[in-house]
């Protein structure tokens, strides 16, 4: 007679006896010391990991919104700063006339 491998032992609700069996012995070994204390310490670290990576993300994220308001900012720098040019020369031109009129006025006195 020949034994199909395959075929994996089931109860009548068609769970495998291993995983009921593992899932016993799991909360059965619950209560010891060390295994609390592995559990606490694996809690913490998780609870570490997830705070570090949530930091990560935010300054990656502040990273990110800094270099794009750089260049935004960047862009309007360069408008104003062709604006303030050209206000300049006109209050330089504006200023040499009223120099020149305020010399002629002196000079023919």
């Amino acid at each position: 007679m020949k034994v199909d491998s395959t075929k994996k032992l089931r109860t009548a609700w068609g769970i495998e006896i291993w995983g009921v069996l593992l899932t016993v012995a799991a909360f059965a070994v619950l209560p010891l010391y060390p295994v609390r204390q592995m559990l606490a310490a694996e809690l913490l670290f998780a609870v570490l990991f997830v705070s570090m990576v949530a930091f990560g993300a935010i300054l990656y994220l502040l990273g990110a919104v800094g270099e794009r308001g750089a260049d935004v900012t960047k862009a309007k720098i360069e408008i104003v700063a062709q604006f303030a040019r050209r206000c300049f020369g006109d209050l330089e031109g504006i200023t040499r006339k009223l120099l020149h009129q305020h010399n002629a006025v002196h000079m023919t006195k």
